[in-house]
């Protein structure tokens, strides 16, 4: 006997029922299994559709947007975290102006931040969370790196 057959076998009628209801949701194995212990039950097979597969589901906008906000907001808090170690450090070094320095900085990584975060989000997903806390943590570095080299 599977899990599924000892699993229903365990549940009441009225569970039965329901899961018959919502059939379309089922894997072919809990359809089998459902359907042996309706009939050993003695309850009504007949109307239902065992063949209904489910709806393919629809990739929705908003899971985009929802996507684009957590890795921006992921960006944002590396890009502060550096523009405040980067602005202590500097500010302690002579002939350099922190404060310009530090107004280009939040500039540039800010639109960098805004950047990556459209293209973590739409063309490039990564499959964790971990991938963009990585992705967060060097970019600010990079893209300051640059910034003194092309200034």
């Amino acid at each position: 006997m599977s899990d599924l057959a000892k699993n229903y076998a365990s549940m009441p009628v009225e569970d039965i029922e329901r899961l018959a209801q919502d059939i379309k949701s089922l894997t072919p194995e809990a359809k089998m299994a459902l359907r042996s212990e309706m009939q050993q039950r003695q309850l009504p097979t007949q109307a239902l559709d065992w063949t209904a597969q489910p709806e393919p589901q629809k990739e929705k906008s908003s899971g985009v947007f929802r996507v684009f906000l957590r890795n921006f907001g992921i960006f944002l808090i590396f890009d502060v975290l550096y523009i405040i170690v980067i602005g202590g450090i500097l500010s302690a070094v002579n002939g350099i102006d922190a404060e310009r320095l530090g107004a280009a900085m939040t500039t540039v990584l800010l639109n960098l931040s805004l950047l990556a975060a459209i293209l973590t989000s739409k063309f490039f997903a990564p499959k964790t969370l971990r991938t963009i806390w990585i992705i967060g943590a060097f970019i600010p570095p990079c893209i300051f790196i640059l910034f003194l080299l092309f200034r």
